[in-house]
């Protein structure tokens, strides 16, 4: 499927009011208005405010996964020096106020409106999907089952998502000093043996 040079710009710009306004505070009219575009011609590409939300979610889902991929395939490194990497784009992700970044902090402020089919679910979706081909990769000599690598997969991840989102709330207090890299590698080294 070709890419359309317009609906491209759309989410190029709706990407930039959502994130900065926010889902709530965005209308199709503003989107429009940034675009110089007439509102019918924004609804001829999409027919609500939440199928363009979801078109931004979709693509800085997909940067997220290309960032993953070259990590993944970067020989020169190992898997603990992956899951560092893994680290790193996660917080990035959290770090540079995209929409992403918004869902994971409303998936913990409304976890009481998260049903399976919610857009956040996505996102641990791909990162457990890229932890498991990793995982799998290291542990392909063992010949372990994907049932047997997908507890450590959830666990990974789950770590992961705390620790950046909680080192966030605890860099609030004065005092608090703590490296997030090694906290992440002081559990990395207890759960996977780089051997």
């Amino acid at each position: 499927m070709r890419n359309n040079p317009r609906k491209d710009l759309i989410i190029k710009s709706a990407k930039e009011r959502f994130a900065r306004y926010g889902f709530k505070k965005t209308s199709m009219n503003d989107i429009a208005a940034d675009l110089r575009m007439g509102k019918a011609t924004l609804y001829h590409y999409y027919k609500t405010k939440e199928e363009v939300f979801n078109a931004v979610i979709k693509f800085e889902l997909n940067e997220f996964m290309k960032e993953l991929s070259q990590l993944e395939k970067n020989k020169d490194l190992s898997l603990n020096e992956k899951l560092v990497g893994y680290l790193q784009i996660r917080q990035k992700t959290l770090d540079d106020g995209s929409n992403l970044a918004q869902i994971q902090i409303d998936a913990v402020g409304f976890m009481h409106l998260l049903t399976e089919k919610s857009i956040y679910f996505n996102l641990v979706e791909a990162e457990e999907k890229f932890l498991q081909s990793l995982l799998k990769e290291h542990l392909k000599k063992e010949k372990f089952s994907d049932e047997e690598i997908r507890p450590y997969v959830q666990m990974i991840a789950r770590f992961a998502r705390g620790l950046i989102l909680m080192s966030k709330v605890d860099s609030k207090k004065t005092g608090n000093e703590f490296s997030i890299e090694n906290e992440w590698k002081t559990f990395v080294n207890g759960v996977i043996s780089d051997g």
